[in-house]
């Protein structure tokens, strides 16, 4: 597993940003630490020390934890067949800040036969198992609504711009259209059913792009259809010749803002798998 070592654990921190009478900003607000990156949760660290250790070997963030199940273990790399370079644990941290490529090496050792299919445990360390259990504890559900329950429900008619301006949806989500619905003459060999448009939706090779939702009304067997416009997500304009006429609810998707999901939650869960000192 070759690690990306990082000499302070306080890189991952994160800043509310001052802004100027204008609201624009301006400076981080470096006395206040708002939260800490999720890249933290998948490196390791050790008590004693500020040094982090990333990984970036194939499928290693995908090694969970437990302690009573672990099978796996975390040891340091062989010199000889690796390009670990075992006299960087002799050095200071500040005489690894300058160091620009990959030297700290280490591999996930099997403590026993693992059988085809099983899944791999490793033991975060005691400290990560108490932080994690005092995060249970006092653990309280955000406020708002989830974008899944936005994007699941069917029934309610969605609001239009101009109704988003007297009650818009929760802060932290913003809808997008399925450019797919570009092209009504494909499109609408689908709209005999919802799994259908959803299907065409998942084969087609386009995206989803930020856009206002002009107008909403009837079609002709009673079914409630949309007109949009394509937003340039750089300028902030209306894209010339995007308008999606008459499509029906499945052309849109609400999606969290950046830093709005769940995983950055100001009581999201973040610390570093810890090293043993074996």
């Amino acid at each position: 597993i070759p690690l990306v070592h990082l000499p302070h654990k306080d890189r991952f921190q994160m800043f509310n940003v001052k802004t100027d009478r204008n609201g624009k900003p301006t400076v981080h607000d470096r006395q206040n630490v708002s939260r800490h990156q999720l890249m933290e949760n998948y490196c390791y660290g050790h008590t004693n020390s500020s040094l982090l250790l990333c990984p970036y070997g194939v499928m290693t963030s995908a090694v969970n934890h437990n302690q009573t199940l672990a099978n796996v273990k975390l040891t340091w790399s062989d010199p000889v067949k690796t390009e670990y370079h075992s006299e960087w644990l002799d050095r200071s941290i500040e005489s690894l800040v300058a160091e620009k490529n990959t030297g700290l090496i280490m591999d996930l050792v099997a403590t026993r036969d693992i059988q085809p299919g099983e899944e791999l445990f490793l033991d975060y360390g005691n400290e990560w198992e108490e932080a994690w259990n005092r995060h249970v504890q006092a653990w309280k559900p955000a406020d708002g609504i989830a974008v899944d329950a936005l994007n699941n429900n069917f029934k309610t008619p969605l609001k239009t711009v101009s109704e988003q301006m007297e009650n818009p949806y929760p802060e932290g989500i913003k809808m997008k259209c399925e450019t797919s619905f570009k092209f009504r003459s494909k499109w609408k060999r689908h709209a005999n059913s919802h799994e259908s448009l959803m299907d065409y939706i998942s084969h087609e090779d386009e995206y989803q792009q930020d856009c206002d939702l002009l107008q909403r009304e009837q079609d002709e067997h009673g079914n409630i259809v949309y007109t949009a416009v394509l937003i340039d997500e750089e300028k902030g304009e209306k894209v010339a010749g995007s308008k999606l006429e008459k499509v029906p609810r499945e052309a849109f998707v609400f999606v969290h803002t950046p830093y709005a999901s769940d995983m950055h939650l100001r009581n999201a869960f973040r610390h570093s798998i810890m090293i043993p000192d074996e």
